[in-house]
């Protein structure tokens, strides 16, 4: 009988102690060397507390609690607080109603200490609370503990993904590299075709070319270096003096006759 009676009892116990479960959870932030930030402390997942005991702890190497504040989820409640230990922050709560819902609990400003880009961890220690009946239940607490980084100044923030924006500047577009080796190449055929363009367009001076092959010869060679036909003596003319071109039987320049 008495075992059955236990049973009963513990059945009708368990969905209340499940009930009460509360959460705390330490938010992270960020700041630059020798600034200052704020961090929150809240509370989700009951609404019967009727005390609280919350102990914060940091690294004193990197950070110093300059102040606590009771958040909005401490209406009609007391708070006691102490930060002068170096490396926690404690909070002592009670009240004569239990709290009303969820949200910050508390808010605990840190100033950097100390040099260069860091990371403190913000853990939740020794956390206690307690129902607000006549029976003062214990509650189950689950902690979630959070980070306090040193950036640099000008760093970039990580992306929010709750709004889907990025504090990260866009990165500056590389310079494409110049292709020197192609520019090279056409230059080269250009040259080789301007130059072949101007060796076909050079005459001979007028009166060395060969008569039978066009062939140019110094002025005083006899005969064709190409061919080996006798180059005849220039004719000039009696007139203007232009030397006739070949067989020509006129000037070409004033068309006097050749005599």
């Amino acid at each position: 009988m008495r075992t059955l009676i236990a049973f009963w009892a513990a059945a009708f116990a368990a969905p209340a102690l499940f009930a009460g479960a509360v959460t705390l959870k330490v938010t992270s932030a960020e700041v630059q060397p020798g600034g200052t930030a704020s961090v929150t402390i809240d509370v989700a997942g009951d609404r019967g507390i009727g005390a609280m005991h919350v102990e914060l702890t940091y690294d004193a190497s990197i950070l110093s609690a300059e102040a606590v504040e009771a958040g909005p989820a401490l209406q009609g409640a007391t708070m006691k607080s102490s930060h002068e230990t170096p490396g926690r922050v404690v909070l002592s709560i009670a009240t004569d109603k239990r709290l009303k819902g969820g949200g910050a609990l508390a808010t605990v400003r840190f100033k950097v200490v100390g040099e260069g880009v860091q990371e403190s961890p913000l853990t939740l220690e020794k956390c206690k609370a307690w129902s607000d009946d006549e029976a003062e239940m214990v509650l189950p607490i689950e902690t979630v503990s959070g980070t306090l980084r040193v950036v640099k100044p000008g760093a970039a923030l990580p992306i929010d993904i709750g709004s889907g924006t990025s504090s990260t500047p866009p990165r500056k577009q590389e310079a494409s590299p110049v292709p020197w080796l192609p520019i090279g190449i056409g230059a080269a055929a250009l040259s080789v075709v301007l130059l072949v363009v101007a060796t076909r367009g050079r005459k001979s001076p007028a009166g060395t070319g060969c008569p039978r092959c066009g062939a140019a010869a110094s002025a005083g060679a006899q005969f064709c270096p190409k061919c080996g036909k006798p180059r005849a003596a220039a004719v000039a003319c009696a007139r203007c003096g232009a030397p006739f071109q070949g067989d020509a039987g006129f000037c070409a320049k004033c068309g006097t006759p050749r005599s």
